[in-house]
């Protein structure tokens, strides 16, 4: 029950990044820009914990080599994730872009267990398995989706065109997207296991990506320093900065909570955590936030999803 709640905690941690990103974002006019800033400030959070619980920040070249190569793509992934959601929003609109890589996470987290994919503890597709995972799918459209449909029926005006899928691919995409977001939380897992160290993990996971975004920008983008500096140097509010600590900590509670609950599980009460933490975001409307406040129907799905959770625990 303690580490439901730890997971729980750190699905919390995933909104707050999120809108402090969205504020960083809008300072520096690029969101790829914007990872990239918090990928830095996560990788050095996450350097100075392995520091202070007295690990190295090195890797053995006799561990490089006799790793299975998989285990290194964890901050990869981590990328093709984020790249993913920023290619899908403007043509899925937001509910879409929000689902579809949540279908990829469930699926493809229940796949991972029931397979042993990535060193993931086993964990039986079992019917009881699979109802449990439907019953948190039902619960995120609840609290996520249907208010939505409601507002724009009632107002006559149904689905616009941004609630309306524009192609099936990009849909497919989404879904892909969710299923390596899986496979990323699995590797990581693994890696904290091998590694002996959930946070040296963490930090190898956000250095490669930082690594990674680094080629992507010298490639395709190339921005001036001096203006992406002069717009840091503004007069922000303080909390632009915290995503990237909130990212670190969701990376390293994903790796964390991975062998002790499983692939499957871990992600379940992440996502219960991270729509918890959107809706009281909305509901007080923290970090610059417009005040949305919870209803009915959103709390009705929180139960739904706490009670697939579990069903999920315990089968």
């Amino acid at each position: 029950m303690f580490f439901i709640i730890i997971g729980a905690v750190v699905g919390v941690t995933l909104p707050f990044q999120i809108a402090a990103n969205a504020k960083l974002q809008q300072t520096i006019g690029s969101s790829l820009q914007a990872n990239f800033v918090n990928f830095i400030i996560g990788t050095v959070g996450l350097a100075t914990v392995t520091l202070i619980t007295g690990q190295s920040l090195g890797i053995s070249f006799q561990l490089i080599r006799s790793a299975p190569a998989w285990i290194w793509l964890g901050g990869l992934l981590g990328v093709i994730y984020q790249m993913g959601n920023i290619l899908l929003f403007p043509r899925l609109g937001g509910v879409q872009t929000v689902l579809m890589p949540i279908l990829g996470q469930i699926f493809g987290s229940l796949i991972i267990d029931g397979f042993r994919l990535f060193n993931s503890p086993f964990h039986a597709i079992t019917p009881f398995r699979i109802g449990g995972v439907i019953l948190v799918l039902l619960g995120i459209i609840t609290t996520v989706v249907l208010p939505t449909y409601l507002i724009n029926r009632y107002r006559l005006i149904g689905f616009t065109r941004d609630h309306q899928p524009r192609s099936w691919g990009w849909n497919i995409l989404g879904i892909l997207c969710g299923g390596l977001n899986a496979c990323q939380v699995a590797i990581n897992g693994d890696l904290g296991h091998v590694l002996n160290s959930a946070a040296k993990a963490s930090y190898v996971s956000l250095l490669t990506g930082t690594v990674v975004l680094i080629a992507i920008m010298m490639t395709f983008y190339r921005p001036k320093k001096t203006v992406i500096i002069d717009r840091l140097r503004q007069n922000n509010v303080w909390w632009i900065w915290i995503g990237g600590i909130f990212g670190a900590a969701f990376v390293f509670g994903n790796s964390f909570l991975v062998p002790l609950l499983g692939t499957g599980m871990t992600v379940a009460i992440v996502l219960v955590g991270q729509i918890v933490g959107s809706l009281m975001i909305d509901e007080f409307g923290w970090l610059g936030a417009k005040k949305k406040p919870i209803n009915l129907l959103q709390v009705v799905g929180i139960l739904i999803m706490i009670g697939g959770v579990f069903v999920i625990k315990l089968v």
